[in-house]
């Protein structure tokens, strides 16, 4: 017991600092998770959020498990180690008989860092077998070669064991949360998951679309507006360009590439929605356009300072009263279910026609 002891505490350390940057890196990368929840399960549910979360905490769990921590005085440590990498695939044979337990909970450990590699890529990923095993080798294979070269070197000599026991082990260890992600999918078999585009999207999807297009297209901005910039001298000029460029890739990414794609900007068709929802034509989608512009202008690049969050407030509060942004008031036909995809909405387009056909021809009778 004292000696499972002593070999578990080793990894008290790099656990505790796996669970705190993995907490922050949760947070950095909220964002993009959300961004790719919705456009893998298009919705957003508690139990993905947290497996997204844990495969996070897992990824650095096992950075740090196998690279943390660096020995201290590298000179030093250098000076009085000479690590050379172990390439006998046998050799942890003569390690059990002679550590006795210590060596097998080395192997076990082994096994279960990379025993929820496989799981995930099988569970969440639906990876097949034969991407999955090169994938837990190649990955066992990178940690060997980072311990190998001192983290690529960051640190002076190798510091750690690079040992092709470790490669098998870890790849044993791939495969068979593979083998536990196949049974728990005939348990509780993964939901078949909904590529329609949603016409009436949640605050949170709305979100995370507007604010990765509102990424986008300070990025384009700021591209386009280097060569103009370049060669006008004075401050207040250059700022009104680099305004009217960025003006101008706002009507662009808001306006007229989902006025031609049905409302749905870059990052509305990676989260799966349209801000159009209802089905609206002529003057009063143009309006409708219009009106949406005018907002999202005055509360993303007019607005300044206490204004700005005065801006949002009023929308959030406007969203928890009615339940829909301000322009979607604006009148419109109601679309024929909540989630519509490209098929349904053509199933949809010639219903409406065939019902204008039959209208026609039994008006031409009477």
């Amino acid at each position: 017991m004292l000696e499972m002891a002593g070999f578990l505490s080793s990894f008290t350390q790099p656990f505790l600092m796996s669970v705190l940057l993995g907490v922050f890196a949760s947070i950095l990368l909220t964002l993009p998770i959300l961004a790719v929840l919705y456009h893998r399960r298009n919705r957003l549910e508690f139990g993905t959020v947290m497996s997204v979360y844990l495969a996070i905490l897992y990824v650095f769990a096992l950075a740090f498990f196998t690279l943390y921590p660096l020995p201290d005085n590298p000179t030093q440590y250098c000076a009085m180690h000479d690590l050379q990498p172990q390439l006998n695939p046998f050799e942890f044979l003569i390690d059990i008989r002679k550590a006795g337990l210590s060596a097998l909970l080395q192997i076990g450990m082994n096994v279960l860092f990379f025993l929820p590699l496989g799981f995930i890529l099988k569970r969440m990923f639906q990876w097949r077998w034969y991407a999955i095993i090169p994938m837990g080798f190649a990955v066992s294979l990178l940690i060997e070669t980072a311990q190998l070269t001192g983290i690529f070197g960051i640190y002076p000599c190798p510091y750690r064991l690079f040992d092709v026991d470790d490669l098998i082990w870890n790849t044993v260890g791939t495969i068979v949360g593979m083998w536990l992600a196949g049974l728990w999918n005939r348990i509780d078999p993964p939901e078949a998951v909904s590529r329609a585009v949603v016409t009436r999207p949640g605050l949170v999807r709305r979100i995370v679309a507007f604010t990765i297009d509102s990424l986008l297209v300070a990025l384009v901005s700021t591209i386009v507006s280097i060569p103009f910039v370049s060669f006008i001298q004075n401050e207040g000029a250059q700022q009104n360009v680099v305004t009217a460029i960025t003006a101008v890739v706002f009507i662009c990414a808001q306006g007229i590439l989902p006025w031609l794609h049905g409302g749905q900007t870059l990052a509305g068709r990676f989260v799966n929605m349209t801000f159009e929802t209802k089905q609206r034509t002529g003057a009063m989608r143009m309006v409708f356009y219009i009106v949406r512009l005018a907002v999202l202008y005055c509360v993303t690049m007019w607005a300044q300072g206490g204004w700005y969050l005065a801006a949002i407030a009023v929308l959030l509060v406007f969203w928890l009263v009615k339940r829909c942004m301000p322009y979607d008031l604006i009148a419109g036909a109601e679309y024929p279910a909540p989630m519509m995809g490209p098929a349904a909405t053509q199933v949809a387009a010639s219903l409406g026609s065939l019902s204008r056909t039959e209208k026609d021809s039994q008006e031409q009778s009477h």
